[in-house]
């Protein structure tokens, strides 16, 4: 108790069934065997300091993972069932290889559990007499056999039939076991990127659907659900102006990505977005300082209004509260002795009438 030496790998082996609940919640399809492989085996061999007892340290499992997913050619073979399945179809076409040439092109590609899994695809299509897939064990081990057959001539025309048939297939079981469990899920998030091709992007697209459908996207009746995933998963401003085609229930496929080339084509560069945006601001101040001025001058003709209609007065009249004056001072000269209508100098003073006297009075 307590000597065994426990590592990374051991510890997720020991504990498998949380593995498997963890890989179930993100769509993901593990076995022991296939984990203890690429764990001991085949990430050491990719050159990112991953050690062959497994690490949780998250730089090494991120230089793992970016190794695993990198696109084009140079990615890992299993992210990509369906560009192997097709250098293989190749080599099966071109070369015409024997059952004992196919069994070393599988042994040489595939994993023990692809192999596995590509043979009882294939023999699940085996042919039958009517060309449709037979049930029968018999007819299955005659045209697909698992042990090597001594009676395939090559040299004559039975034994090159039996090749033919037996190559056709294996071609079906390698693409029947490239093919994911379906996950309409994985279709639904490839989505157009903002400097993406229209082509480009449905190429993706149709790809995904190859992988996690079992749905052939170029078959016809498999139109309509490839027309509304592009234009639904098309960048922002393409999925616009694509639902807004008028009749666009008429349009094929290769018709809404002629239409969506013309979108991206006319789209306006960084520099033109930048100054179309900057014009757009210069106008929407303009505005704004138009309307303020519009708004002051309307607050000064109201000044000036008010002011016309008060006649004799001009600007700051100051305080005009009147100057107290005393009891027997004069309002309109300041001098004391008399009142403001007794004044002398007050020029609206009436003065006062003298009576003539007639003579003899």
């Amino acid at each position: 108790m307590g000597q065994q030496l426990t590592t990374p790998l051991s510890l997720t082996l020991g504990h498998w069934q949380d593995v498997l609940s963890r890989a179930r919640k993100e769509s993901v399809e593990i076995r022991k065997k296939k984990w203890r492989t690429l764990c001991f085996s085949e990430w050491p061999a990719l050159n990112t300091g991953w050690p062959r007892d497994g690490t949780f340290d998250l730089t090494t499992i991120l230089q793992v993972k970016t190794r695993v997913f990198q696109p084009g050619p140079w990615g890992y073979p299993d992210q990509d069932p369906q560009a192997l399945t097709g250098l293989i179809e190749s080599i099966l076409i071109t070369h015409q290889p024997t059952w004992d040439d196919c069994q070393q092109l599988l042994q040489i590609l595939l994993t023990t559990e692809e192999r596995q899994r590509v043979l009882l695809e294939a023999r699940k299509n085996v042919p039958g007499p009517d060309g449709r897939p037979t049930q029968l064990p018999n007819e299955i081990d005659e045209v697909f056999p698992l042990i090597r057959p001594t009676d395939w001539d090559i040299n004559t025309a039975a034994g090159r039939e039996r090749h033919r048939l037996y190559r056709q297939t294996l071609l079906a079981g390698l693409k029947g076991a490239g093919r994911r469990p379906t996950n309409l899920a994985k279709v639904r998030a490839v989505v157009q990127g903002l400097e993406e091709t229209p082509a480009g992007f449905l190429e993706r697209l149709m790809e995904a659907y190859r992988m996690y459908t079992p749905f052939d996207p170029q078959a016809q009746d498999r139109e309509a659900d490839i027309i509304m995933s592009f234009i639904g998963q098309s960048a922002p401003d393409i999925r616009t102006k694509l639902q807004r085609l008028e009749g666009l229930q008429g349009y094929t496929l290769r018709d809404l990505v002629k239409e969506a080339e013309k979108i991206f084509n006319k789209r306006e560069t960084p520099e033109e977005k930048e100054e179309r945006l900057r014009k757009l601001q210069e106008d929407r101040e303009n505005v704004r300082d138009k309307k303020q001025n519009q708004e002051l001058a309307k607050i000064l003709a109201t000044v000036v209004q008010g002011s016309e209609h008060r006649p004799g007065q001009t600007g700051n009249l100051g305080d005009k509260r009147r100057t107290r004056v005393e009891r027997n001072q004069c309002a309109y000269c300041k001098e004391k002795g008399h009142w403001v209508k007794h004044c002398p100098k007050n020029p609206r003073r009436k003065p006062t009438p003298i009576l003539p006297l007639e003579k003899g009075d």
